[in-house]
């Protein structure tokens, strides 16, 4: 079974945010909500911040509904139909990469996107008004073989994504080169690297 892994090579990444529109289109997020987020920093560079997918992930133990879980890929996914909206798990996260979801929109009439993923039959494409939402990689999109759409979305290859048990994969090599994890002293070992 492959240990997925993502690269951000921040050198690379221009603050576009094609990465943050794509994944809105992809997983029609609600507004307000983004599941990759792009900071700019003091030194001009963007600090880009997604769920790091952890392998010791804090946000699971603390849900209550074990709506908050890690997948058979190794995955950490939200099940928002089960998620009771607690927050337990936004409070959990060192991370800042889980946000609750809202009850109405933008605007007093709902958007066309928004009544949309409301009926939408795919399950990532259904957010639920008042649970937890995050990004989980575009899970429907690697079962199928393909990178998440951020990852596909990139105009300048900032992000790379793939096995890292696989010494011909992209994100292995970028590890070799010296990728490193955010805030490794807290031991949940993210599965998400920086260059």
């Amino acid at each position: 079974m492959p240990r997925y892994a993502m690269v951000i090579k921040t050198h690379l990444c221009t603050g576009c945010q094609t990465c943050s529109v794509a994944c809105k289109m992809e997983n029609l997020t609600l507004p307000g909500c983004a599941r990759t987020v792009m900071t700019e920093r003091i030194d001009a560079t963007w600090q880009v911040s997604v769920c790091m997918q952890c392998e010791n992930p804090p946000c699971v133990p603390v849900c209550p509904a074990d709506a908050t879980r890690k997948n058979e890929l190794g995955m950490i996914t939200v099940d928002q139909e089960t998620c009771i909206g607690c927050g337990n798990c936004i409070e959990a996260c060192p991370y800042g990469a889980r946000h609750i979801n809202p009850d109405r929109g933008y605007f007093r009439e709902p958007l066309a996107f928004e009544t949309t993923s409301r009926k939408a039959k795919e399950a990532h494409r259904r957010q639920v008004a008042g649970r937890v939402d995050k990004c989980d990689w575009c899970l429907h999109r690697v079962r199928a073989g393909r990178p998440p759409m951020c990852v596909e979305a990139c105009t300048t290859g900032a992000r790379v994504f793939g096995d890292r048990d696989d010494p011909k994969s992209g994100v292995s090599r970028l590890l070799r080169d010296g990728a490193k994890p955010l805030r490794p002293e807290l031991g949940t070992i993210p599965k998400v690297f920086y260059l």
